[in-house]
């Protein structure tokens, strides 16, 4: 297996070739290469596949872009940087992801407005949004980036469709996370769930 950088754009990307069967792990629909100590060029169509990586201490891995209209998106900005805002990145994005596989769940509203604004006899499933806290917040830079990485397919959560700040949490609501679902893990506040 050989190593090569691939550049698209403003990005540089590693690229792992197996040149037997010519397979491809990177990111982008045509890609072209060349072999090393070889002046050939290959151009091919590739299903891509980026490795996992780790960051911040959490498996990223990869998958489709989700896309969103512009709505949808200011309200999964406005929920991440009130549930989120004093995290780094890797912590917003974990929020992202959480309400991501919330709406590609069977178990759940299948799009961002409806997974944030989800209630059962008037309790809310993000506390923000009852607590005001959804209308009041200033979107910053860094949620932006964060749901936008998110969004293009970056998913940090090993699936986690749950999250609970324990230091924040009633003791009757954190039994429930702790005795009802599968603890994944915890990052920054955070508690982490299945």
């Amino acid at each position: 297996m050989k190593y090569l950088c691939l550049s698209l754009a403003l990005l540089t990307l590693p690229v792992y070739v197996d040149w037997p069967t010519e397979e491809l792990y990177c990111i982008s629909d045509t890609v072209i290469m060349s072999q090393q100590n070889s002046e050939r060029l290959i151009e091919q169509t590739a299903e891509i596949r980026m490795p996992d990586v780790r960051v911040n201490g959490l498996v990223t891995r990869y998958r489709d872009e989700f896309e969103v209209n512009k709505k949808e998106k200011n309200i999964l900005y406005r929920i991440v940087e009130a549930e989120a805002g004093g995290e780094n990145v890797s912590g917003r994005m974990l929020v992202a992801n959480v309400i991501i596989n919330r709406v590609l769940s069977d178990e759940f509203a299948d799009d961002i407005e409806g997974v944030v604004f989800a209630h059962r006899g008037g309790v809310y499933q993000f506390s923000p949004v009852c607590d005001g806290r959804y209308y009041s917040v200033r979107v910053s830079a860094a949620t932006k980036k964060a749901v936008d990485r998110a969004l293009s397919g970056e998913d940090n959560s090993s699936g986690a469709r749950y999250f609970v700040a324990a230091r924040y949490a009633d003791p009757e609501g954190l039994g429930w996370f702790r005795n009802s679902l599968t603890y994944l893990f915890s990052y920054g506040c955070h508690e982490f769930y299945k």
